[in-house]
Protein backbone atom coordinates (compact mmCIF):
# COMPACT_ATOMS: atom_id res chain seq x y z
CA UNK A 1 0.00 0.00 0.00
CA UNK A 2 1.53 3.32 -1.31
CA UNK A 3 -0.27 6.71 0.83
CA UNK A 4 0.60 9.72 -0.35
CA UNK A 5 0.69 12.15 2.44
CA UNK A 6 0.14 15.68 1.01
CA UNK A 7 -0.87 19.33 2.79
CA UNK A 8 -2.47 22.30 1.52
CA UNK A 9 0.15 25.01 1.12
CA UNK A 10 -1.97 27.30 -0.37
CA UNK A 11 -5.34 29.51 -0.94
CA UNK A 12 -7.08 30.81 -3.54
CA UNK A 13 -8.83 34.18 -3.05
CA UNK A 14 -9.71 37.68 -3.96
CA UNK A 15 -8.96 41.27 -3.23
CA UNK A 16 -12.28 41.68 -1.42
CA UNK A 17 -11.40 38.34 0.46
CA UNK A 18 -8.25 39.76 1.63
CA UNK A 19 -9.58 43.05 2.40
CA UNK A 20 -12.67 41.46 4.92
CA UNK A 21 -9.99 38.36 6.44
CA UNK A 22 -6.44 40.96 6.18
CA UNK A 23 -5.26 38.98 9.29
CA UNK A 24 -6.40 35.82 8.61
CA UNK A 25 -4.50 32.47 9.80
CA UNK A 26 -5.21 28.74 8.80
CA UNK A 27 -4.66 25.54 10.70
CA UNK A 28 -4.21 21.95 9.41
CA UNK A 29 -6.31 20.11 12.09
CA UNK A 30 -6.00 16.18 12.47
CA UNK A 31 -7.95 14.17 10.27
CA UNK A 32 -9.79 12.00 12.28
CA UNK A 33 -13.56 11.28 11.37
CA UNK A 34 -12.95 12.48 7.63
CA UNK A 35 -10.31 10.94 4.68
CA UNK A 36 -8.35 14.26 4.62
CA UNK A 37 -7.04 16.87 6.94
CA UNK A 38 -9.44 19.39 7.10
CA UNK A 39 -8.51 23.42 7.61
CA UNK A 40 -9.43 25.46 10.01
CA UNK A 41 -9.25 29.35 8.42
CA UNK A 42 -9.71 32.19 11.66
CA UNK A 43 -9.51 35.74 11.79
CA UNK A 44 -7.19 36.69 14.76
CA UNK A 45 -8.86 39.78 15.26
CA UNK A 46 -12.20 38.91 15.70
CA UNK A 47 -11.66 36.12 18.97
CA UNK A 48 -14.89 34.37 19.80
CA UNK A 49 -15.13 31.94 22.03
CA UNK A 50 -16.53 28.77 20.73
CA UNK A 51 -19.68 27.12 21.99
CA UNK A 52 -19.10 22.98 22.41
CA UNK A 53 -21.27 20.52 22.79
CA UNK A 54 -20.53 16.72 24.15
CA UNK A 55 -22.43 14.19 23.46
CA UNK A 56 -21.55 12.71 26.83
CA UNK A 57 -23.62 15.66 28.32
CA UNK A 58 -26.91 13.51 27.50
CA UNK A 59 -25.91 10.41 29.40
CA UNK A 60 -25.88 12.61 32.96
CA UNK A 61 -29.39 13.67 34.37
CA UNK A 62 -27.86 16.51 36.67
CA UNK A 63 -27.85 18.60 33.30
CA UNK A 64 -31.68 19.13 33.29
CA UNK A 65 -31.38 20.60 36.54
CA UNK A 66 -28.67 22.42 35.56
CA UNK A 67 -30.37 24.15 32.68
CA UNK A 68 -33.93 24.50 34.21
CA UNK A 69 -31.72 26.33 36.87
CA UNK A 70 -29.97 28.49 34.99
CA UNK A 71 -32.61 29.76 32.46
CA UNK A 72 -34.68 30.07 35.09
CA UNK A 73 -32.69 33.56 36.68
CA UNK A 74 -34.52 36.66 35.94
CA UNK A 75 -33.26 39.27 33.71
CA UNK A 76 -34.51 42.37 32.99
CA UNK A 77 -34.48 44.16 29.86
CA UNK A 78 -35.58 43.55 26.30
CA UNK A 79 -36.26 40.29 25.04
CA UNK A 80 -33.20 39.93 23.27
CA UNK A 81 -30.79 41.20 25.63
CA UNK A 82 -33.01 38.63 27.97
CA UNK A 83 -32.09 35.98 25.74
CA UNK A 84 -28.55 36.85 24.78
CA UNK A 85 -27.89 37.03 28.87
CA UNK A 86 -29.63 33.59 29.58
CA UNK A 87 -27.62 32.11 26.77
CA UNK A 88 -24.11 33.17 27.88
CA UNK A 89 -25.02 32.80 31.75
CA UNK A 90 -25.79 28.76 30.62
CA UNK A 91 -22.66 28.62 28.86
CA UNK A 92 -20.67 29.76 31.53
CA UNK A 93 -22.23 27.18 34.30
CA UNK A 94 -21.87 24.31 31.49
CA UNK A 95 -18.28 24.83 31.24
CA UNK A 96 -17.32 24.71 34.86
CA UNK A 97 -20.36 21.71 35.13
CA UNK A 98 -18.35 20.09 32.39
CA UNK A 99 -14.99 20.65 34.00
CA UNK A 100 -16.16 19.05 37.39
CA UNK A 101 -18.06 16.27 35.84
CA UNK A 102 -15.92 14.96 33.47
CA UNK A 103 -12.71 16.23 34.08
CA UNK A 104 -12.16 18.46 31.54
CA UNK A 105 -12.97 16.07 28.54
CA UNK A 106 -11.56 18.74 26.19
CA UNK A 107 -8.33 18.66 27.35
CA UNK A 108 -8.62 15.09 26.70
CA UNK A 109 -9.95 15.42 23.40
CA UNK A 110 -6.32 17.56 22.74
CA UNK A 111 -4.46 15.05 23.98
CA UNK A 112 -5.43 12.56 21.50
CA UNK A 113 -5.52 14.68 18.55
CA UNK A 114 -2.17 15.85 19.52
CA UNK A 115 -0.87 11.88 19.36
CA UNK A 116 -3.06 11.69 16.63
CA UNK A 117 -1.28 13.82 14.75
CA UNK A 118 2.26 12.84 15.59
CA UNK A 119 0.96 9.20 14.79
CA UNK A 120 -0.09 10.92 11.30
CA UNK A 121 3.06 12.85 11.04
CA UNK A 122 5.54 9.83 11.85
CA UNK A 123 3.79 8.14 8.94
CA UNK A 124 4.54 10.33 6.67
CA UNK A 125 8.47 9.69 6.81
CA UNK A 126 8.32 6.16 8.24
CA UNK A 127 9.98 2.76 6.56
CA UNK A 128 8.20 0.28 5.27
CA UNK A 129 8.72 -1.91 8.18
CA UNK A 130 6.88 0.58 10.34
CA UNK A 131 4.23 1.30 8.61
CA UNK A 132 2.03 -1.67 10.00
CA UNK A 133 2.76 -1.32 13.20
CA UNK A 134 1.80 3.22 13.13
CA UNK A 135 -1.39 2.11 11.28
CA UNK A 136 -2.49 0.33 13.40
CA UNK A 137 -1.77 2.53 16.33
CA UNK A 138 -3.29 5.38 14.10
CA UNK A 139 -6.49 3.22 14.09
CA UNK A 140 -6.68 2.38 17.60
CA UNK A 141 -5.93 5.90 18.65
CA UNK A 142 -9.11 7.38 16.05
CA UNK A 143 -11.11 4.69 17.62
CA UNK A 144 -10.71 6.39 20.79
CA UNK A 145 -11.11 9.95 19.83
CA UNK A 146 -13.56 9.22 18.17
CA UNK A 147 -15.52 7.34 21.86
CA UNK A 148 -14.23 10.70 23.37
CA UNK A 149 -15.92 12.99 20.61
CA UNK A 150 -18.84 10.54 20.03
CA UNK A 151 -18.70 11.05 16.46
Amino acid sequence: MHRIHRKLGRALCNGVCLDAWDSCTYQVLVKNCFDHSPILASNSLRKVSNFRFFSMWLQDKSRLKLIHDSWDNKVVGCPMFILQHKLKSLKIELHDWNKNSFSNVHNVVLLKQSLLLGIQQTLETASMSDIDRLLSQEKITKVELDQDLHC
